[in-house]
């Protein structure tokens, strides 16, 4: 992430190396939260997880059974996958555990302080519809051992949420999930790890905006900085950088002596407009001398 060269910004100038860098950070946390967590899952002999490129199909029967009922009464609801659906969810992990025929749906958050209730009541209805089909399309698409149970969570990667009421479990609580301890310490370890380097990185990215290496100086940028109040000033500044009477339109906005707008005040009056009016083409934008 620091080696890769950033794309000048016109808003953000030199920062641009900087705000490239935080952009990419959530997508890589992601992906290494989503690592890591499969790592572990590595370490449980009955645990098995699925290609990340699984996308199990939202039946849109099973949208309208979650509207019309709550949370608590969809235990033993299951669907079949075998039917058209015009669109998906992919989870971040879909993990099998085959001893206990149990399947878990993950979704992992770097955190949720961006994300209202609103937000979260969409991602928890996709999940549970898919929830819904996920016994039928692992035997049938994914070739997984038989499950009786399926359950959804989406991880607070930031470890500042916790409601199992609404399937929301902390990062530290991975370890009740997939079954491996000391999981939830491990996955902390490598958040912190990241944050160190991330940081690092930042730090350095702004050392290089903030002092950057003195250039030698030249006549020109000698003329750039000059002090308009040095009455010597005047030796390196250029006639023709000096603001003119002529330069500014009725309205006040001020153009370059060199615009082919420029060249003193431009009134026109209401008849000259409405004639200007009748002339007007519309049609798409093109390219070049018209």
């Amino acid at each position: 992430m620091a080696s890769s060269d950033a794309k000048p910004d016109l808003a953000f100038g030199a920062f641009a190396p900087v705000v490239a860098l935080v952009r990419s950070v959530a997508f890589h946390e992601g992906v290494l939260l989503e690592g890591g967590l499969t790592h572990l899952c590595s370490l449980n002999p009955d645990l098995l997880v699925m290609a990340s490129d699984c996308a199990l199909p939202i039946v849109p029967a099973a949208l309208a059974i979650i509207r019309r009922n709550g949370w608590k009464d969809l235990g033993g609801i299951q669907l079949s996958s075998e039917v058209h659906a015009k669109t998906t969810y992919t989870p971040d992990l879909l993990i099998v555990d085959q001893a206990r025929h149990a399947a878990l749906i993950l979704d992992l958050k770097r955190g949720l302080h961006a994300y209202s209730e609103t937000r979260l009541n969409r991602l928890r209805e996709r999940m549970m519809a898919t929830a819904m089909i996920a016994a039928d399309w692992l035997h049938v698409e994914g070739k997984a051992p038989p499950v009786s149970q399926v359950g959804i969570a989406i991880i607070d990667g930031s470890n500042e949420t916790s409601d199992h009421s609404k399937g929301i479990f902390g990062l530290s609580e991975i370890d009740t999930l997939i079954g491996v301890t000391g999981a939830g310490e491990a996955m902390a370890n490598l958040r912190a790890l990241f944050a160190a380097r991330i940081q690092a990185a930042m730090e350095e990215a702004c050392r290089a905006i903030v002092m950057p290496t003195p250039e030698p100086a030249t006549a020109s940028t000698t003329a750039m900085h000059a002090d308009p109040c040095d009455p010597n000033a005047s030796d390196h500044l250029d006639g023709d950088s000096m603001m003119e009477e002529g330069d500014l339109f009725v309205d006040g906005a001020h153009l370059p002596p060199h615009s082919r707008f420029s060249g003193g005040p431009t009134i026109r009056d209401r008849n000259d407009r409405r004639s200007a009016w009748r002339r007007v083409s519309v049609g798409f934008a093109r390219a070049g001398p018209s």
